[in-house]
């Protein structure tokens, strides 16, 4: 997935995406390079990756439970917006429509980043207001 020319800065207005406020629902159910599956990635155990990071799950607006219109992963600045995907599981558990399209999937290039661990921030933007979320929790990448 190619990145925006736009910063994250740039793009949302935030210093960094720690200082957003509104937190959003969500899980990140893989995290891969094309082969091997980690299913826990924290800045002790990021995950390894050489050529392609894979990364999928749901987000969801908290106060109103509806899927966003755009999700994007920020890398030391740089957005990478995601694909939206089918999650007819998380709108059945949640007993909520609105959610059957709160799936995401990004595919990144290791070589569009900065080598060494880095921190991803997945967020969410709702049309029209323009609202930005995060979820609570980033991912730890080791691109090498």
């Amino acid at each position: 997935m190619p990145t925006t020319e736009s910063t994250f800065r740039s793009q949302f207005h935030f210093v960094s995406p720690a200082a957003i406020t509104k937190v959003s629902i969500g899980n990140i159910d893989v995290i891969h390079d094309g082969h091997n599956v980690v299913t826990f990635s924290d800045e002790q155990h990021p995950a390894q990756i050489d050529r392609e990071l894979v990364v999928e799950g749901w987000l969801a607006d908290r106060s109103d439970g509806r899927a966003f219109d755009r999700v994007y992963a920020v890398i030391d600045g740089k957005i990478f917006r995601g694909t939206h995907a089918a999650r007819p599981d998380v709108a059945a558990y949640y007993k909520n429509p609105a959610l059957d399209l709160s799936g995401f999937r990004f595919q990144i290039d290791a070589q569009k980043v900065k080598k060494g661990i880095q921190e991803i921030d997945l967020i969410g933007v709702t049309n029209p207001d323009q609202i930005v979320y995060r979820l609570k929790t980033p991912v730890w990448v080791d691109f090498r």
